[in-house]
This record gives structure tokens, C-alpha cells and sequence, in this order.
């Protein structure tokens, strides 16, 4: 039910975006950004417009859409819905603890069940690591890349096609591609491994690799 409310929010100020700052005809506005809004959750990775026609608002929205991700379970790419619900019920069950009286027993509630204090605090603390690690690995790879002349001149279709990346969703607005210099291609390569493995195992990967060379 989330998921679907997103993606109609989403879809309709993407669509309102275009038609009224774009000036794409409402029928054709629908058609690009319903259909894309749809293929970027699903990490289907068709498209059926030139991404890099629209403006940054839609596409940065269209980003952070894609970035989140579909349900826990699917077959969708992203850092999945569930973990941002759950940071979002973390906080108000943490804002109602924090206003509420001392004495008051405030207990979280997930999918109809209440949780346990420390229940609370593992699931808030493992989903905040998770979406934080992505989004300093987003961070860190904007910023090695828009040294580079080639992604400078385009901004917006960098932050998109590179939140793309990290999500593994598949969409582009032409910025990642062949023409892109050759050392990009490797670190968005290694980029998109990391990410896909979710970055906790390729931690502990790495770590217990460079403990057995210590070690030796």
C-alpha cells in the first residue's frame, strides 16, 4: 500500500513538473513520467524518453524514488522500502518517548506488532547504517567523479545516473555509459558490486581479508 501511495505521489508531480515547467502536453507528460516513475522502482530499466530533456526537480525526484527502492523481498533494486519505514517509525516512536512523560510506556509498532525497546533500537540502528553507508557511498563517488570535466557538465544527469548506480536500478540520463572515461568505468563497476551486495558484507569481506595478511 506504501509502496503504490509513492508511486502515484510520485508520478503525479513528475507528471505536473512536465507539463507545467517542461510544457510536454498533459497526455505525453503522463506517458513519460507514469511509465518511468513505474519502470524505476521495479529496477526494469526500460525507459521510453530521454532523461536528460527533463529538468532537475523531476529528476532528482525521480532519483530519490528509484534510491529507496522497492519492497524487502522483491526482486526490485534500491535500498528497500522497509528500512526507510522503519527509520521513519523509530523516529516518532523516539519523538514520542522524548516529549511524552518519563513514566509513560511507549512501545513502537511495525507491520501491527509492538516491539520491545531493544527490538526498536536494533532495527532503527541496523536500517540507519544501511541507508547511511549508501548514501556516503553516493556522496564519495559524486565527489571523485564531478572532478572530471566530463561529468561537470552535467550535473543533474550525474547525480541521477550515479544514484542509479548505487541503487542498481538500471535508468539513465546518458551520463554513465561507454564514452565515459575508462577509470570511471571500473569504479562504477566496483561501485555497483558493493552496492548490490548491501556494503556490510563487503566490509566484513575486506576486513578479514587484511586480518589474514596481518596475521601472516
Amino acid at each position: 500500500q506504501v509502496m503504490f501511495a509513492l508511486l502515484v505521489i510520485v508520478s503525479a508531480v513528475i507528471v505536473l513538473d512536465l507539463v507545467f515547467n517542461s510544457g510536454l502536453a498533459a497526455g505525453e507528460a503522463l506517458r513519460e513520467g507514469g511509465f518511468m516513475a513505474g519502470s524505476a522502482v521495479t529496477s526494469a530499466g526500460f525507459q521510453n524518453t530521454d532523461l536528460s530533456l527533463w529538468g532537475f526537480a523531476p529528476l532528482l525526484l525521480l532519483g530519490v524514488f528509484l534510491f529507496i527502492g522497492g519492497p524487502q523481498g522483491s526482486t526490485a533494486a534500491g535500498l528497500k522500502l522497509d528500512r526507510f519505514i522503519i527509520a521513519f517509525e523509530s523516529f516518532i516512536w523516539w519523538m514520542k518517548k522524548t516529549i511524552g512523560s518519563s513514566k509513560a510506556v511507549v512501545s513502537m509498532k511495525h507491520e501491527g506488532k509492538a516491539l520491545k525497546e531493544e527490538e526498536t533500537a536494533s532495527l532503527f540502528a541496523e536500517s540507519l547504517v544501511i541507508i547511511l553507508s549508501f548514501v556516503l557511498l553516493l556522496v564519495i563517488l559524486l565527489f571523485i567523479l564531478l572532478h572530471d570535466s566530463y561529468f561537470a557538465s552535467d550535473i543533474p544527469a550525474t547525480i541521477f545516473d550515479l544514484m542509479n548506480c548505487v541503487a542498481n536500478t538500471g535508468a539513465s540520463a546518458g551520463m554513465i555509459g561507454s564514452g565515459m572515461p575508462e577509470y570511471a568505468k571500473i569504479l562504477v563497476i566496483f561501485v555497483m558490486w558493493i552496492a548490490r551486495l548491501e556494503i556490510i558484507p563487503v566490509v566484513i569481506l575486506v576486513g578479514g581479508i587484511f586480518r589474514k595478511i596481518i596475521r601472516k
